[in-house]
């Protein structure tokens, strides 16, 4: 392969298994990532035993609740977005296929450092940061695209070789 195909993973002129391969890797790199940051986080509050702030504010807690709800949500709706039968349809497919699947991973990816933070101020406990690495681990898990999306990549054909209607 040619040295800028290898360079940009959303180039068009890939066959719908070289697409779903590095759609799969952009997914995966985001996974590591995610490792990474849970790995650190772990590392880093291990030794703690109290939190930075001595007097929580009950704002701050919701707030980063409220924050990773929202991480849940805007992921899933920018996959479901990014994901619809057709979208991938035409000549920029691969394009939208990877950002359909990396994009929803990286929003999810947000919910781990949020969770160092929260461990840091708030509360660092397993419990506390728990809920924030399976989050992001869940959201990546579910942005990985599945063998059954290489439909979608491929140009729609009538059973009579027309267009269709």
């Amino acid at each position: 392969m040619s040295g800028r195909a290898e360079a940009d993973p959303t180039t068009l002129d890939l066959s719908p298994g070289e697409c779903m391969e590095r759609t799969r890797k952009g997914v995966l790199n985001v996974l590591v990532g995610v490792a990474v940051v849970v790995a650190i986080t772990g590392l880093l509050l291990r030794g703690r035993r109290e939190p930075l702030l001595a007097s929580v504010p009950e704002r701050l807690e919701e707030t980063m609740s409220l924050a990773l709800i929202l991480i849940f949500v805007f992921s899933a709706l920018l996959r479901r977005a990014l994901s619809r039968p057709g979208l991938a349809a035409g000549s920029n497919g691969c394009r939208r296929f990877y950002w359909g699947h990396v994009g929803p991973a990286l929003v999810g990816a947000a919910a781990a450092p949020l969770g160092l933070v929260h461990g840091w101020l708030i509360l660092p406990r397993l419990e506390a940061v728990l809920p924030y690495w399976v989050v992001s681990m869940a959201l990546g898990i579910m942005a990985y695209p599945r063998a059954y999306e290489l439909e979608r990549l491929e140009p729609r054909r009538t059973a009579s070789g027309g267009k269709g209607r």
